[in-house]
Parts: C-alpha cells; structure tokens; sequence
C-alpha cells in the first residue's frame, strides 16, 4: 500500500539536526567489507558503530521531542475536560428532567407488566394441584382489577379470561380426581375391614377347631382309658367270680377244721354264721344278675355296684 503524501508534513524541531548527519550516512554508505579478513573485520565494526550512534542520536530527540508532545497533550485534555464540564453544567438540569420522566415511565410500564404477568402465571396449573389451591388460584384471579391498567387493560382482560377458563377446567378435573381418590379409599378401607374381620373368624374357626380337636382327643383319649379299666375291671370280676366258684366248691366240700391264725384270704366257717365275705359274694352276685361284663364294668367304674366295692384311682393315675 502506498502512502498518500502529506500537504503539510508536521515539522519537529528536535529532528532538523540530525537530518544532515543522516543525508550524509546515506551518501557515505558502504556496500561491502571484507569481512573475513581482520581490516574488513574491523572496519565494518567501526563503520556499525557509528550508525548507532546516530541512531541513538534519533532516539534521544524522538524521546525530546514525544516529552514535549505529551506535556501539549496533556494541556490540551485538561482544557477539553473544562470544556466539556462546562458544557454538561448546561445540559445536566435538562438530562434530569428527561431522566425522570423516563424511570417513571418505566416504573408505569413495570407496574402494569406486573399485574399482566400475575394474570398468565395464576393461569398456570402445577403438576400436583388440588382443588383448593386451584380454588384459590381463582379468588386470587377474581382480585384483579383492570382499572388504571391504561394500555394494558385489553391484554390482562384477556389473560384473566383465559386463566378462569383454564383454572375452571382444571378444577373441575380436580374435584373429580379427588370424589374418585375418597371413593377408592373407601372401598380399601371397606376391603381391609373385610380381610381383617375375616381373618379374625378364620383365626377363631381355627381356634375352636383346634379346640373341638383336643376336646375330641381328651374325650377319646377318656373313652380310652375308661374302657382300659372297664377290661381291667371286668377282668378282675372274673377273677373275683372264679374265686367264688372256688369258695362255694369249698363249703360244699367237708373240710378239716382251720387253725386259729390261718392267714387272711380265706374263708372262716362257724357254725351258723355267715362270713361277711359270703355276704358280700352272695350281694355282688345278685346285683350283676341280668348284666353283662360291660354292665358290670361300667357299675365299678361309677361306683355303683356295690357301696363296699370302690375304685382306688390313685393307683390308677
């Protein structure tokens, strides 16, 4: 890209001197040492040198005449900010003005787009919404006014419309839900009332069962015994009756007479007198008359044969 020249160059001071010192370098310039030997070394050395020492020459008065720029640049944004301050001291009472009525503005617009929002949001059903929030959500709607909406009236009448319609619908879906949610408690309650009352029967049908069978075990277990003794008493009666028949055979026969301390168990005879064994033999005998073994038994076990004759249940325990 190339430059477009400049009408009027800015002059710098501090540079007119050395503008000389560089036409001449320039004129003076050399295009070649030789640079491998030890005078080419050295005087391409010096010749470097003294380039840079005129370059550190520009650098001074490039750094003269920028100290000098900068204090100018300075003076000139000072005397620009007093400017300007002046100036925005006669523009401030009028910004002000315009400033306030611009928040307030804001703040009309702030108010009326509050009220707008409330319409939409009490519109909006929650996933888990009752009928009584929603119910409220109504009520709350109801309070709205529209009056000193401005241009806002027309929008929050619709969004109320709109939120009543949306909150009636999903109340009534509501209230439905709910009559169905009682309906289905009830009927689980109605359920569990049932299974718990027929788990208390089946708990006492079972009782009484267990019971009935260990009533009927205890009155078998009692048949049992009763008729264990029966058998045992029975067999003890014929014992008793063969030993009858043994002491009748004996008193039919002549016997020789019996020593004074003849031992217990046998008959006594004395002229005229009935051993009590006989009578007691002679009664038992008439009681069983017409009675079979079962009968007999059944009389021992009651202890209604005879009152001399009873059962000693201890030993039998």
């Amino acid at each position: 890209m190339t430059l477009a020249p400049i009408d009027d160059p800015i002059v710098i001071t501090q540079y007119q001197v050395l503008l000389d010192d560089v036409e001449q370098a320039k004129k003076t310039a050399v295009s070649s040492f030789e640079y491998e030997t030890k005078e080419g070394d050295k005087a391409a050395r010096s010749y470097i040198f003294q380039l840079r020492k005129l370059r550190a020459e520009v650098e001074t008065a490039r750094k003269d005449a920028k100290s000098y720029a900068l204090a100018y640049g300075k003076r000139v944004d000072e005397q620009a900010k007093e400017l300007s301050s002046q100036v925005d001291a006669l523009i401030h009472p009028h910004q002000q003005q315009l400033e306030a009525i611009a928040r307030r503005e804001a703040e009309r617009v702030q108010a009326h787009q509050k009220v707008l929002d409330q319409a939409v949001e009490l519109g909006t059903v929650l996933f888990g919404d009752d009928s009584a929030r929603i119910q409220g959500r109504l009520d709350a709607l109801d309070e709205i006014t529209l009056e000193g909406l401005e241009e806002f009236t027309e929008k929050v009448a619709a969004h109320i419309v709109t939120s009543r319609q949306a909150l009636q619908q999903a109340l009534q879906q509501a209230l439905q839900a709910e009559e169905q949610a009682r309906e289905l408690a009830r009927l689980k309650a109605e359920r569990e009332e049932r299974e718990a009352k027929e788990h208390e029967e089946r708990i006492r049908r079972e009782a009484q069962e267990k019971a009935d069978a260990e009533a009927a075990m205890a009155a078998a277990d009692a048949i049992a015994t009763a008729e264990r003794r029966a058998a045992e008493a029975e067999a003890r009666a014929r014992d008793f009756e063969a030993m009858a028949v043994q002491a009748a055979l004996a008193r039919e026969q002549p016997r020789d007479p019996m020593p004074a301390d003849q031992e217990h168990g046998t008959f006594e005879v004395e002229l005229g007198v009935e051993h009590p064994r006989d009578v007691l033999y002679r009664q038992i005998r008439e009681a069983i008359q017409g009675m079979d073994r079962n009968d007999v038994a059944a009389a021992i076990v009651c202890d209604q044969l005879h009152p001399a004759v009873r059962v000693n249940w201890e030993v039998l325990a």
